[in-house]
């Protein structure tokens, strides 16, 4: 069971938790295999662009799994 499944987290606070597990992990991941620099390296508003596209995939992939279930039901 996906955190979009669980039945505590609908909507706006699973949306929130993806983004979380999303952007998290990128932060954490793309430093270590020396893709990206850590984040206290990186310029202010290029850590606000890259929030604001996973937050822009956290809000698309809610709004999908929305309108899948609603079509499955």
């Amino acid at each position: 069971m996906g955190c979009w499944e669980r039945p505590a987290s609908k909507g706006a606070t699973a949306a929130v938790l993806h983004f979380s597990a999303v952007w998290g992990s990128a932060q954490v991941m793309l430093p270590s295999l020396a893709v990206a620099p850590p984040p206290w390296e990186t310029e202010p508003k290029e850590l606000a662009i890259d929030a604001l596209h996973h937050a822009v995939y956290a809000a698309a992939t809610g709004l999908a799994f929305a309108a899948l279930e609603r079509s499955t039901s």
